[in-house]
């Protein structure tokens, strides 16, 4: 999972920040160590052909939308013949990002509807992330059905393509928005740090690895080894069994 990619001369002082160089050698180790960059469809069918025997898979993922994905990771993406899924923030009458102010990344401008279909052309798929990235198990019934189902048809009238997936603001989900969710026609949710280890055991809370910026191969060895994953699941498993509740977002939610 990632948000922003920033240029190589950008100060890059926030955790969902990492600079274009670094974003490319991440890239050149997934193709040295022979890692498959998959589609969504590949999640959403568990095709088990999608990964032929010998690779291992990832599914690249950016949350928000933002302006320099275009610029700077969209390049790199295509110069590896890598695709990514964009879960977007649907409010096009507000062109930089207002949801939360407590980091740098927060001060960044987002995509157009023509960088949009640009991008489609080359590949990269589309999802959303709601219109006004609320903390979803927050709303009422009506709010939470306008934010899955407007930015929903929003983002399929920019892309012409059916919107498949949605990326759950602040990783913020529980079962009702699962099942709001499903009825608004997604066929899969991605949270970050809930969720079961294995994503086939839960579509629409599937957990994701946030990655910072670090290019070094301990680093990414650590993360796509599933290590941190497995830890975090682990942390996340134990307080659901005694009933806890982790005052942060995107670890758990109440399930009501």
């Amino acid at each position: 999972m990632y948000h922003r990619v920033c240029s190589d001369n950008e100060s890059v002082t926030s955790p969902y920040a990492l600079s274009r160089n670094v974003f490319r050698r991440q890239m050149e180790y997934l193709l040295a160590h022979g890692y498959r960059v998959l589609r969504i469809a590949d999640l959403i069918t568990q095709d088990q052909n999608s990964v032929p025997s010998g690779e291992r898979g990832v599914l690249i993922t950016f949350d928000d939308g933002y302006l320099d994905n275009y610029e700077n990771a969209f390049p790199v993406l295509q110069e590896f013949g890598f695709t990514a899924c964009i879960s977007l923030v649907a409010d096009f009458n507000r062109r930089r990002n207002w949801w939360d102010r407590r980091y740098a990344i927060m001060k960044a401008p987002l995509l157009r509807p023509d960088q949009i279909s640009e991008m489609v052309k080359g590949g990269i798929e589309f999802g959303t992330h709601t219109i006004n990235h609320p903390s979803l198990p927050s709303l009422g019934e009506r709010e939470l059905e306008q934010e899955l189902i407007g930015s929903k048809h929003i983002v399929e009238d920019i892309t012409g393509k059916p919107v498949r997936w949605l990326a759950y603001p602040y990783g913020d989900v529980n079962s009702r928005v699962k099942r709001a969710a499903r009825k608004a026609g997604y066929s899969c949710g991605f949270a970050v740090n809930s969720g079961p280890l294995h994503f086939e055991s839960d579509l629409y809370e599937i957990r994701r690895i946030c990655i910072v910026n670090n290019a070094s191969s301990a680093y990414l060895l650590s993360e796509l080894s599933g290590f941190r994953k497995t830890f975090r699941w682990g942390r996340w498993a134990m307080k659901r069994l005694v009933g806890g509740r982790n005052k942060y977002h995107n670890e758990l939610s109440p399930e009501e």
